[in-house]
């Protein structure tokens, strides 16, 4: 788990059922209920898939296009025909 000097304070907002099912969950394990609120959104973001940038994802692409010429995106000559 990743802490910061100083804990940050969350304020949240939640139904009576809900926040009595965490008060009850919280007096059964003998935890505060902000202790488990974290352990439980702790676990949750772990299930979760880590986002990523694109080129993250396509990275494995990267020279796979076999060898092309090196003037490709200059020359005006691989161009024709192009959108006719």
């Amino acid at each position: 788990m990743l802490e910061s000097a100083a804990p940050e304070v969350l304020t949240i907002k939640m139904p009576a059922h809900l926040s009595r099912r965490l008060a009850l969950a919280a007096k059964a394990q003998r935890v505060p209920k902000s202790a488990l609120a974290r352990a439980y959104i702790e676990a949750k973001l772990a299930e979760a898939p880590q986002p990523t940038n694109l080129y993250a994802k396509i990275a494995h692409l990267a020279g796979s296009g076999g060898v092309l010429p090196k003037d490709l995106s200059t020359n005006p000559k691989y161009l024709k025909g192009f959108g006719e």
